[in-house]
């Protein structure tokens, strides 16, 4: 179905704000810029008074004028840039030698400003690798299964976690009639299947979603919660009741829904996690984990690596909800923010910028653009889209 095309359409608007090129100076680069300012101000300052004392003082002839006027051209040292420079291709040739491509010749130095690193967790902190862990079903244990296989089977939001939950279930026979692909605004995605003689809509999402169009006896939140604490994110299967998924006007319709599977999902931390951000606290960097995930997943994963240090979390509708005042100083007190779409994680680099912090931002995916592209430092892994 369509809904934009073009430049209207939410992947160009994405594409858009990535090739949006901002040029952005280092401290030294502006310091150079300031003096040389200064230095070419001075020598046009000696030069128009040489011409002045030359021409109507002493009466100097215009080889005594034109020596006056090569040294104050040497007022501003052209040896500096190129210095400048070498040292930049020096510290890109080395960084190359241990795997990293610099887009910009003066990153290196830039990083050496940074006092806030902000990174995304999936595919920073983890290895972007996703595992099926377990399922709690509140229906029959193989009818929950069928349904989990004819929902990763159709839909066309196969992403990593739908991934996960196909290799472990495997492909069903069953025929697509409609679906609601997955977006990171929506937090789920639906798709109405015709499996023999059957017709029936499922729904797949995060309990922040889906929950209020629920109705069970069974405590979920608290199962998420448990699940959670574990360091494992959750996805909720439920069916919903018979009818089209989409509205007169073409907008997306969310039915009353009974709950199928709650199925966890394991994200492998990376190995030297904990050695690098050690790294940073040793070097006195504030650290922020920005992620589209659950807040308290997240928290569960540095306790899951042994990471040190007190946490503090809070969930992009949490930052939605406050006022600019409280929002600032809740940045700035945070370090851990789930649940946040690509616009809460540009304007949290944007709060940090404007407080002073020199920021690098560390990420893999396209939710990633838009805060690598607004921080001074933008840092894509190997592993990023």
């Amino acid at each position: 179905r369509v809904t934009a095309v073009g430049n209207d359409a939410y992947a160009s608007q994405m594409l858009k704000s990535a090739r949006k090129f901002t040029s952005k100076q280092t401290p030294l680069q502006m310091e150079t810029g300031t003096i040389t300012k200064i230095l070419m101000l001075i020598a046009a300052i000696l030069f128009v008074i040489t011409i002045i004392k030359s021409l109507f003082i002493t009466h100097e002839n215009f080889g005594e004028t034109l020596e006056v006027f090569v040294l104050c051209l040497d007022v501003v040292p052209i040896a500096l840039f190129l210095l400048i420079t070498l040292t930049y291709m020096i510290a890109a040739a080395r960084m190359a030698d241990s795997g990293v491509l610099l887009q910009r010749a003066n990153s290196v130095e830039s990083i050496s400003h940074v006092d806030t690193v902000c990174m995304d967790k999936t595919g920073t902190i983890t290895t972007n690798k996703l595992t099926f862990e377990s399922a709690t079903d509140y229906i029959p244990s193989e009818e929950a299964a069928r349904y989990a296989s004819v929902f990763s089977t159709l839909s066309g939001s196969r992403n990593r976690t739908m991934s996960a939950i196909l290799e472990h279930y495997g492909e069903a026979d069953a025929e697509l009639v409609d679906e609601i692909q997955f977006s990171s605004e929506r937090k789920y995605s639906a798709v109405r299947a015709r499996d023999g003689d059957r017709t029936y809509t499922m729904y797949v999402g995060a309990w922040s979603a889906l929950g209020p169009h629920i109705h069970t006896d069974n405590d979920i939140e608290l199962q998420i919660n448990v699940q959670s604490s574990k360091g494992l994110r959750t996805v909720l299967l439920c069916l919903g009741e018979d009818g089209p998924l989409y509205d007169g006007a073409g907008n997306p319709v969310i039915r009353d829904m009974e709950p199928v599977s709650l199925i966890s999902i394991r994200d492998v931390v990376r190995a030297d996690c904990r050695e690098t951000i050690e790294v940073f606290l040793e070097n006195g960097m504030d650290l922020k984990v920005i992620s589209g995930d659950d807040p308290v997943t997240v928290e569960a994963l540095f306790s899951i690596a042994d990471i040190p240090g007190e946490r503090k979390i809070i969930s992009g509708p949490e930052l939605d909800a406050m006022d600019p005042e409280t929002f600032e100083k809740t940045v700035l007190e945070t370090n851990i923010f789930g649940r946040m779409k690509p616009e809460n994680k540009e304007s949290v680099i944007e709060i940090l910028k404007k407080n002073g912090r020199y920021v690098a931002m560390i990420g893999d995916g396209v939710n990633d653009v838009k805060s690598l592209k607004t921080a001074q430092v933008g840092v894509a892994l190997e592993s990023g889209s």
